[in-house]
């Protein structure tokens, strides 16, 4: 005689507990992303007032390295070199002395300096180019710019290599001088997520950036 094996039936407790442990991860995860959060906005509110880092004071210089510090821990493990980096990234703050200088100096020709972006593309064949590529443009409106273009090619879950392949200057009324592309260089990008970007490179510096948009080469 066939006998019918007998059912088990979670009690009441199982579902219970793990109804409770369930609810406890959620909140967890939502008090975790609170704290990234406000870390993010923290930093974001320091580095408003330093003039994209040319007027930083070492008490500014110590809630940025602390807040990027944290955003660090909050990005380690993850995938930070994919599809999700491509875009205009507007510069909020940086320690690169090249562009503080840039940026400071400016007036001393006449000029002065406007937005500046980082533009990464991993598939700029969907944009009609051939492979992927870097821009670094800092611009001098109502019409100038300086433009240098990379190569670039994704190395790790976190590391971005890149080769100059060209540069220009371009001045007022249409005229453009070329520069030599000369050096090569990777980043990091330590934090990423829909709108920040937190990269520190091969010189010791560190890039804070905002998306602004869809990638396009600056000409």
């Amino acid at each position: 005689m066939h006998l019918a094996q007998p059912q088990v039936v979670p009690s009441r407790r199982h579902y219970t507990t793990a109804s409770l442990l369930s609810r406890s991860l959620v909140r967890a995860r939502a008090r975790y992303i609170s704290q990234v959060d406000s870390v993010k906005q923290e930093l974001l509110e320091v580095v408003s007032r330093t003039g994209r880092g040319v007027s930083t004071s070492p008490a500014d210089l110590r809630s940025i390295q602390n807040a990027v510090a944290e955003l660090r821990r909050a990005g380690e493990g993850t995938e930070t070199t994919g599809k999700e980096q491509t875009g205009i990234w507007e510069l909020v703050w940086t320690s690169e002395k090249e562009t503080l200088f840039i940026l400071e100096r400016a007036p001393l020709f006449g000029t002065k300096a406007g937005a500046v972006y980082q533009v990464i593309d991993t598939d700029s064949s969907s944009n009609g180019g051939s492979s992927s590529y870097l821009q670094n443009v800092i611009t001098f409106p109502p019409e100038g710019a300086f433009i240098v273009d990379s190569s670039l090619t994704v190395a790790g879950r976190q590391r971005v290599e890149f080769g100059f392949t060209g540069a220009k200057l371009k001045l007022p009324g249409g005229t453009t001088l070329g520069l030599p592309p000369f050096g090569k260089g990777w980043f990091d990008n330590l934090y990423l997520d829909g709108d920040l970007r937190v990269s520190y490179d091969s010189r010791g510096d560190t890039l804070i950036t905002r998306r602004v948009g869809p990638p396009r080469r600056f000409m």
